[in-house]
């Protein structure tokens, strides 16, 4: 049976979680640590607003149940940026991180992503003057453009995002990790192409935001210049076919010893006992192999000539995964 608590028994329960759980574990991360505050914050709002919200409660245990499920499902979906890597065959790879979204064009030639850029946590109910200065000179746009163009990531806390486009080509030989720039605009909360490639499309973002919302409208763009080039609906646009992979979690175990092992064109990808091997061919002949390096391998390009794998995380913390996504790229064999 679920009881209507205090509000004294909230902040009691909070607080002794975040003193003897959380800070702790937190206090050798600076980066962590700047979460506390808005914990704090947090705490001070459940304290001002309760007597108006317990009121809508009820006694009944089936809707409290709801209740509670749909409070976790909005703190655990909220928007979090991402990172990527884009691997082609005969090109350098493509590696950003902190993105919103990401697409190949259908031609393959060039990728379009939605740089994410986010307000820091306060302890205020509203975004200062000097942080949304601050933000502006990240994304490199005028304040005025990012403040309208700005949407909620928090239902927890007051916290804004903004997105800008970013489209690189893909080549041979040139340093695709440098940073090019971006379309002179504030939009991209999710980023497709039309099925010529001859637009881009950029997705709003929803009314009530989460990490896998959809956007309401597309807008299409000029590619190169980022003029407006009218509205589209999904129909129009370049579908992918994506394989889901593996979900790590700091609880998620991970046997690094076993055995896998398959083909790519002419070369054999074989994990086992925490290493990853490639066997080139010499017409019937096998090589001797070649260690790539630690983990366990998931699957490759055509060719071999990058693989994706999970490997252990040497700077991992302990509350942290202890394996991650790389991308091998084999340059000879």
């Amino acid at each position: 049976m679920y009881a209507k608590p205090s509000i004294d028994d909230l902040i009691e329960g909070v607080a002794r979680t975040l003193q003897f759980e959380v800070f702790p574990r937190l206090a050798d991360n600076p980066d962590a640590q700047t979460a506390f505050p808005a914990m704090l914050a947090l705490l001070d709002r459940i304290g001002s607003e309760w007597s108006g919200m317990a009121g809508h409660f009820v006694a009944d245990n089936e809707a409290i149940e709801q209740t509670l499920a749909a409070v976790a499902r909005a703190v655990e979906n909220e928007p979090v940026p991402n990172a990527f890597v884009f691997a082609s065959e005969g090109n350098a790879p493509v590696q950003r991180d902190s993105v919103w979204d990401v697409a190949p064009s259908p031609d393959w030639r060039r990728v379009a992503y939605a740089r994410a850029y986010t307000t820091h946590a306060g302890e205020t109910d509203s975004i200062p003057p000097s942080e949304w200065h601050r933000l502006a000179g990240s994304v490199g746009l005028m304040e005025s453009i990012v403040r309208n163009s700005a949407f909620s990531t928090s239902s927890m806390v007051t916290a804004y995002g903004v997105a800008r486009p970013f489209i690189v080509s893909l080549t041979a030989v040139a340093d695709t990790s440098a940073v090019v720039g971006g379309l002179p605009i504030a939009e991209g909360w999710r980023v497709a192409w039309t099925r010529d490639g001859s637009r881009l499309a950029l997705g709003a973002p929803p009314e009530v935001i989460a990490d896998d919302a959809r956007p309401p409208r597309w807008r299409l763009v000029d590619p190169v210049t980022g003029e407006a080039r009218g509205f589209t609906d999904t129909a129009s646009l370049a579908r992918y076919q994506w394989s889901q992979g593996p979900n790590l979690d700091v609880s998620t175990a991970v046997d690094m010893r076993q055995r896998r092992a398959f083909r790519a064109g002419d070369v054999d990808i074989e994990s086992e006992d925490g290493w990853i091997r490639v066997y080139g061919h010499d017409g019937a002949r096998v090589r001797a192999p070649h260690i790539v390096g630690p983990g366990i391998a998931l699957t490759a390009t055509a060719n071999g000539q990058f693989i994706v794998a999970i490997a252990p995380d040497p700077a991992t913390a302990s509350y942290e995964p202890p394996n991650a996504l790389v991308v091998y790229h084999i340059l000879q064999r």
